[in-house]
């Protein structure tokens, strides 16, 4: 089905540019009308123009959807990988929260030590992946 995208896109972007060709002929030949008639033909191709512009337009981000799409589906994966990680993080700093007690007073030697000890890095703080 991707593919299918990508193919009818490239397939209007031919006929697009077959018929930019063909407008521009025409409009070169237009010039060679007298002057009132020269004015609307150059109008009108001018706005067939704009409209084959237009179809351009949209026509642009369908021709690499796959690969979009592809792009899109790997950055969610990243994001979601990273929200575990920050959870997992987040319930560490709980934990710390809750064994430091009262934030009045100054921590001992031992419960330092302690805290340390039940905090080691785990997998929450392995870097992010780069390919973000």
């Amino acid at each position: 089905a991707l593919e299918d995208v990508e193919t009818a896109a490239k397939e209007a972007q031919h006929k697009v540019s077959e018929a930019r060709r063909e407008i521009n002929a025409k409009l070169q030949g237009a010039r060679t009308y007298s002057a009132e008639t020269r004015k609307n033909a150059i109008s009108e191709f001018s706005a067939l123009q704009q409209k084959l512009t237009d179809a351009q337009k949209k026509l642009n981000p369908l021709k690499s959807f796959k690969a979009e799409l592809n792009q899109k589906i790997q950055v969610r994966s990243a994001l979601k990988e990273i929200a575990a990680k920050l959870e997992s993080a987040e319930v560490e700093v709980e934990k710390a929260t809750m064994m430091t007690g009262s934030v009045d007073r100054q921590m001992t030697e031992d419960e330092v030590a302690s805290t340390l000890e039940v905090l080691q890095p785990g997998p929450a703080c392995e870097p992010a992946p780069a390919n973000l």
